[in-house]
């Protein structure tokens, strides 16, 4: 099995009641899924999904690009959860979708950093006795790329990074925000 995210960007489940990809059937996506996982962060709290799987695999954070939210992420989120079978969390930035705080593009990298440390440690209480379970991959699409750089440069124990479509540079991503 492969731990890498060769998802295509326009993967999108909900259009279709069942897909099919490398002989795996994937189950059609709930449109409007449950938000509930929250991280507190300073000045409130973070909304989001965190769709748990087995028990003895790895965990993913992903971080969309400008302008989505979980919702509409949905798809590929729970693609990646059950093709893999692994924990896949993702929480809307201040600002976006289900979290109720003004948006700060100063306070993106340290979300990012509360949500990777809340993820891990929701891994640690499953208690798993497969060293692979505490392992944490992060990817990111566009400017989520860019907030998953910033992450993996603040937690090297990160086990991948995938960058979708990143920005050319964060003082341009601070620029057009």
């Amino acid at each position: 099995m492969s731990n890498g995210f060769e998802v295509p960007s326009s993967l999108i489940l909900r259009a279709y009641p069942k897909r099919i990809w490398s002989g795996r059937t994937i189950n059609a996506v709930d449109k409007n899924p449950a938000l509930g996982w929250e991280v507190p962060v300073k000045g409130g709290s973070l909304n989001g999904v965190l769709l748990k799987g087995s028990a003895h695999h790895s965990a993913m954070l992903h971080f969309y690009g400008a302008g989505m939210s979980v919702n509409r992420e949905i798809g590929r989120l729970e693609w990646l959860h059950q093709y893999y079978d692994m924990t896949v969390g993702c929480l809307d930035y201040r600002g976006y979708g289900a979290t109720a705080l003004d948006w700060d593009v100063e306070q993106l990298v340290e979300d990012g950093v509360r949500a990777f440390d809340a993820l891990e440690a929701a891994q640690r209480v499953r208690q798993s006795p497969y060293a692979d379970s505490f392992r944490i991959h992060l990817q990111g699409f566009s400017m989520g790329a860019a907030v998953a750089l910033q992450v993996a440069l603040r937690r090297p124990q990160a086990a991948s990074l995938t960058l979708l479509a990143p920005p050319a540079s964060w003082d341009g991503l601070q620029a057009a925000s």
